[in-house]
């Protein structure tokens, strides 16, 4: 039996298990149902994806992100922050506060904030252009994941774990879409939930659904266009905690986005491979 070596992370509640491979080269070997079963929550480690960290020649790492489904998904917000706290952890113990990665072919920065001891991940920009209008309550937008965002009046009374799937299968068969809820409560605080595809229940945090969701209220209760670039921040509160949005709006792209939360190292250990 392989025995592999784990770190476990969690952003905002949203959870993963890190297997640092930069000296041991890829974890083919490692099987999507056993990855899947590292995530279950009763007879695994217990996670909603696993982060896998390789050398990089044109970056600090490379990272892969896998679903709790074990197989390989799409950019990860909270997953790359948690990773980057690792990976900064590992190499100097915070003596360098900034790096890049690998992720999907995309080269990001990532960091450290030391005075409010959070991680941050800087996005690809977004064109306004592509941010789509369903109708009155309903956007899309893919900031490196799908995310289709709900504007609804209670976001406590949603049945997420019903009204997700239906969603993210139906409306956006074969390959699927997050599924955000969204409240504004004040001018610069929005609640959100999210079901998460490949993970295929409602997560405790979803930092690229964070984003998505800061990014569409904004322009979902904008009433003029901007001429100028205005720099924006939004706190998102979501069920494990809270995560800032901050980015630069122009007429055409929004850019400089930058997702800002805790990282937090919860334990470590060793799983046998079965």
């Amino acid at each position: 039996m392989n025995v592999v070596s784990f770190r476990k992370y969690h952003g905002a509640g949203n959870d993963f298990v890190v297997i640092d491979n930069r000296h041991d080269g890829d974890t083919a070997s490692i099987s999507s149902d056993q990855r899947n079963s590292m995530c279950h929550r009763n007879f695994g480690i217990g996670a909603d994806g696993v982060l896998e960290i390789l050398s990089s020649s044109i970056a600090n790492f490379k990272l892969i992100y896998y679903n709790a489904d074990g197989y390989v998904g799409s950019l990860c917000g909270n997953g790359s922050r948690c990773a980057v706290s690792y990976v900064l952890k590992s190499l100097d113990g915070h003596q360098s506060q900034e790096l890049t990665f690998e992720c999907n072919g995309v080269i990001y920065h990532g960091g450290y904030i030391s005075q409010d001891d959070k991680y941050y991940l800087y996005m690809n920009d977004v064109k306004v252009r592509d941010i789509y209008r369903l109708d009155d309550s309903n956007y899309f937008l893919d900031n490196g994941s799908p995310h289709h965002v709900q504007f609804v009046t209670n976001i406590q009374t949603v049945k997420v774990g019903e009204v997700g799937p239906e969603l993210c299968y139906g409306r956006y068969s074969p390959h699927g879409s997050n599924i955000n809820f969204c409240t504004r409560t004040t001018d610069k605080l929005i609640k959100a939930r999210t079901f998460e595809r490949g993970v295929d229940k409602e997560t405790l945090a979803c930092g690229t659904g964070a984003t998505a969701v800061a990014i569409i209220a904004h322009f979902h209760d904008r009433s003029t266009v901007v001429d100028e670039i205005v720099p924006v921040s939004y706190d998102v509160e979501m069920p494990g905690g809270t995560l800032t949005v901050e980015f630069k709006e122009s007429k055409e792209i929004i850019s400089d986005i930058k997702l800002i939360g805790p990282a937090v190292e919860v334990f470590q250990g060793n799983y046998t491979l079965i």
